[in-house]
């Protein structure tokens, strides 16, 4: 359970006087007031519904793999589409693994994935933004070279970490 955000005094006093206008305007104050409430809440529902639908529409219809990481657990919580595709496995397989699971045991610099990544992870945790190539595995086995951005996600009680994963095959041919 989330403890609720403080309230400023100036919100305090807001609302005190908003008491004593029900006290003395009667019903029909207790209405206004209650109407009032009413709409300020249906608009910040409204608002927060549709910063979620802008969210979920960058996230969803991302060119590239996008996938949200718990560092804790180093699974995956969050896949899009275009992650789906590029690991080869469903959204809900996705679920059961992380980027450990879809890498090799070594990365083409000899450092251990396990290492490699933890770095990575906590240099965004603290808040830097890593660019990276890193060898990411398919679940068909095959070796995919992809660049990864970290970003850390805000989410209360968890270390989530945005990674943007493009597969550079191409780039690496030429």
């Amino acid at each position: 359970a989330e403890k609720p955000a403080p309230v400023s005094f100036r919100e305090a006093v807001l609302f005190w006087l908003k008491l004593g206008f029900i006290s003395f305007g009667g019903p029909a104050g207790q209405i206004a007031i209650l109407h009032q409430e009413l709409v300020e809440r249906r608009r910040a529902e409204d608002a927060l519904r549709e910063s979620e639908e802008r969210f979920r529409t960058l996230f969803e219809y991302a060119p590239e793999a996008v996938v949200v990481v718990d560092a804790d657990t180093g699974r995956f919580v969050d896949p899009n589409g275009n992650a789906a595709t590029l690991y080869g496995l469903s959204r809900s397989e996705l679920l059961k693994v992380g980027p450990g699971t879809m890498s090799p045991p070594i990365q083409p610099d000899g450092r251990s994935s396990d290492v490699a990544a933890r770095e990575k992870v906590s240099a965004a945790l603290s808040g830097a933004t890593p660019v990276f190539e890193w060898m990411h595995r398919n679940a068909a086995g095959q070796d995919i070279p992809c660049e990864v951005r970290l970003v850390r996600m805000p989410a209360a009680g968890h270390n989530y970490v945005r990674a943007s994963v493009t597969d550079i095959t191409e780039r690496k041919r030429n």
